[in-house]
């Protein structure tokens, strides 16, 4: 059995609370065991919150979600309350399609 945690490589870091909280998460789904995570959540929040701010300040990426959100609009949808983890694997399929990198090239 494994367990793995899908990480933009844009975002990726030698450390990302946020994977490991979600890793965790799982463990004790699949165990039916209690895991202590400390202060594992607070980073993690952290870290997302860094990623966000980050995703706000970067021109393309700001300019992508814009899209997103016009398209959804058009089509009558609503989407989904954006958080880092979103717009980073929102703008790592978006830079696959424009064969400009993603983690698939």
């Amino acid at each position: 059995m494994s367990f793995w945690a899908s990480v933009p490589h844009y975002v990726s870091q030698a450390r990302v609370p946020k994977a490991a909280v979600a890793l965790l998460h799982r463990v004790e789904e699949v165990l039916d065991v209690e895991v202590p995570l400390g202060g594992l959540p607070e980073q993690a929040e952290e870290w997302e919150r860094t990623v966000s701010e980050m995703a706000e300040a970067d021109d393309e990426v700001r300019e992508y979600v814009r899209q997103l959100e016009e398209q959804a609009e058009a089509e009558g949808e609503a989407l989904p309350e954006a958080d880092g983890d979103a717009i980073a694997a929102d703008f790592e399929r978006y830079l696959r399609r424009r064969g400009t990198g993603g983690s698939g090239n």
